[in-house]
């Protein structure tokens, strides 16, 4: 009698495993989609870096830190930053979506330090706070237009089930650092970490808005 009511309580399960021909499907499939995602990061990731590389070396100012390792390091570092989280965005990797917001707010911290490494606290190299906005004028453009090629490029193969939008706009805007950088006579902390790092906020919003009204159904 027990044994019958176990039977009734527990049924034997109606849904059968997949066959290992869909498996390998499945897994044939998978490694497209990765291969595409690589190729298309990649042709990103090359024409993206030569057009910051090609407004850094056009642009009528330099900056006074030129040429100092903390300012190569920060600008190897704006680089490395905006292109894992593009990488994030394009999915090379598989955290959740859930697990990629922190990693937005890590990207803008790291931006943030880097700043702040090329900054100067002297008095000397003081500057109205006011006087940025051309800064974060050029830091946006520059940055919503890398944020712009990457779609182009990524569009069939971006994360739909991730902070696609946010993680391409803060990317690009980090990577938008290097020719502003280049350019910018201000070495003032104040308006480093203020009006260059304003270039993160405003862009990752700004993406994320677009994203949301041109990311694939």
């Amino acid at each position: 009698m027990d044994n019958h009511r176990a039977t009734r309580e527990d049924p034997a399960p109606s849904v059968l495993p997949p066959s290992a021909a869909l498996q390998a499907l499945v897994r044939g499939d998978l490694a497209a989609l990765a291969h595409r995602r690589r190729l298309r990061m990649l042709g990103f990731g090359v024409l993206g870096l030569a057009l910051v590389a090609a407004l850094a070396l056009r642009t009528t100012h330099t900056s006074p830190a030129a040429g100092s390792l903390a300012f190569t390091v920060a600008l190897i570092g704006f680089g490395a930053c905006g292109l894992c989280l593009a990488g994030l965005a394009f999915g090379l990797t598989l955290p959740t979506g859930r697990r990629l917001r922190p990693v937005v707010a890590l990207g803008i911290g790291v931006g943030l330090s880097l700043l702040g490494l090329m900054g100067s606290a002297d008095p000397a190299h003081a500057v109205p706070l006011s006087h940025g906005g051309g800064c974060l004028l050029m830091g946006v453009g520059v940055s919503l237009g890398l944020f712009g090629l990457a779609v182009a490029f990524g569009r069939p193969v971006l994360r739909r089930h991730a902070p696609t939008g946010l993680l391409l706009g803060v990317g690009a805007g980090l990577m938008g650092l290097i020719p502003l950088h280049v350019g910018c006579p201000v070495l003032s902390l104040g308006h480093l970490l203020l009006w260059h790092g304003l270039v993160l906020g405003v862009t990752g919003g700004v993406a994320g808005l677009i994203w949301a009204r041109v990311a694939p159904p």
